[in-house]
């Protein structure tokens, strides 16, 4: 195991050890744009490629999730998680639900993430797959003379 200087803390070494790993630079803080754009490149992939995080605790990966889409939201943790229900933070909460989803979380565990109720999650799911499907029925209706 690679030891830093003694200026950091082991808390703080673990975290420089695991950005070296993902392929990320220790020095950028995890709420840079940077950093996120590079986590959801890596986590939007291919559903039958597995994870670049897959030997991480599955509660890092859902923290992981949720910090990357508040920081390219630049919004903060508290309102993602709050009961507000503003465009732009239902927006988030539907990228960290549909990311999640993919990575093969239940729609409880994706709740409980939230400080949703699974109803709630399958709903907005729900509603995202129907609006894409109207969008499509509409587009090939353009397309027919």
């Amino acid at each position: 195991m690679r030891i830093l200087s003694k200026e950091y803390s082991p808390f703080r070494q673990a975290w420089v050890i695991w950005y070296e790993y993902a392929g990320m630079p220790a020095s950028a803080t995890f709420r840079t744009e940077a950093r996120a754009d590079a986590w959801l490149s890596r986590h939007t992939a291919a559903k039958d490629q597995p994870p670049a995080t897959a030997d991480l605790n599955p509660e890092t990966m859902i923290q992981d999730t949720i910090y990357a889409i508040c920081a390219k939201h630049k919004i903060t943790k508290e309102k993602l998680l709050s009961r507000f229900r503003y465009r732009h933070l239902v927006a988030a909460r539907k990228e960290v639900s549909e990311i999640l989803e993919k990575a093969g979380y239940t729609y409880s565990d994706i709740g409980r993430a939230l400080n949703r109720d699974h109803s709630t999650v399958l709903h907005l799911l729900c509603r995202t797959s129907k609006a894409i499907m109207r969008v499509e029925n509409l587009a090939k209706k353009a397309q027919t003379p």
